[in-house]
């Protein structure tokens, strides 16, 4: 079985347009994966919204997908923290990460991902995406993963793509790091490759990634930042030293913010 896991939560702005928008889009997603000819899953939906939206689309859909649902009221409320949360609640062979922006491009793309994984010796697969913007469905700059060198992916140079790409076997018993942002994906790519080999590489695209003017994807991310996780991750994968996050104020005054918001 295979656990499609999705980290929801009701983006800050104007209540009316962002709730609409944010339910339309994880409407988009359910209606691709109800449109899958492999129908051996489980959604897994954690909810970190504000409101109690997101749990009346689910009870909409539950029974047509088979949702399975948790409010997430703890401090899971990053994209990371509230994945990872989603990922212990799942009971499959197999987990496909999802964000609720996103969704399946061919109804075709779980079975292609579970027959290339299930008879391998290899521990997850990468799959090619492509890209819309928030409110134009044309899609554009295709995408198919690479692998890169384990040093230029804690570096940041992400050549396989964001979590949605990616799906692995029950057996790879790690999670995101939930002090990172912008590197959190890479730094989860290195630490699998480390100790599980490298993926499958497809170049199907099996994937529609949505940006939106508030995502990270399209954010200026500060050159400082950037450094400071950049060091982080190095630290934590390539030192013998013990990784302190007061040694990194921008993190910890973040994650310090965020448990004080919560």
């Amino acid at each position: 079985m295979v656990s499609i896991c999705i980290p929801t939560y009701n983006r800050k702005g104007d209540e009316h347009d962002e709730t609409y928008n944010n339910l339309t889009m994880l409407v988009d997603l359910f209606k691709s994966i109800e449109s899958q000819t492999y129908t051996n899953y489980e959604v897994i939906v954690t909810d970190h919204s504000i409101d109690g939206s997101i749990k009346e689309v689910c009870d909409v859909w539950k029974d047509i997908i088979n949702i399975k649902y948790f409010l997430n009221n703890k401090n899971h409320g990053s994209c990371e923290a509230n994945l990872n949360y989603a990922i212990t609640k799942s009971t499959g062979s197999y987990i496909k990460p999802m964000l609720q922006d996103d969704y399946f491009n061919s109804n075709e793309a779980l079975s292609i991902l579970v027959n290339n994984l299930k008879n391998s010796k290899h521990k997850w697969i990468a799959c090619g995406c492509l890209h819309i913007n928030e409110n134009n469905p044309t899609t554009f700059n295709p995408h198919p993963p690479r692998l890169g060198s384990p040093i230029q992916l804690l570096n940041g140079m992400n050549l396989i793509g964001s979590p949605v790409v990616i799906m692995y076997k029950k057996e790879i018993n790690l999670l995101f790091d939930h002090n990172l942002i912008w590197l959190m994906d890479v730094e989860f790519y290195f630490r699998v490759l480390r100790q599980y080999g490298p993926p499958i590489l497809i170049d199907d695209m099996l994937l529609i990634t949505r940006l939106r003017k508030d995502g990270i994807t399209n954010t200026m991310i500060p050159q400082d930042i950037i450094d400071e996780e950049t060091n982080y991750c190095g630290r934590k994968n390539l030192s013998t030293d013990t990784v302190n996050l007061e040694d990194y104020p921008t993190m910890n005054n973040r994650i310090k913010n965020f448990k004080n918001e919560n």
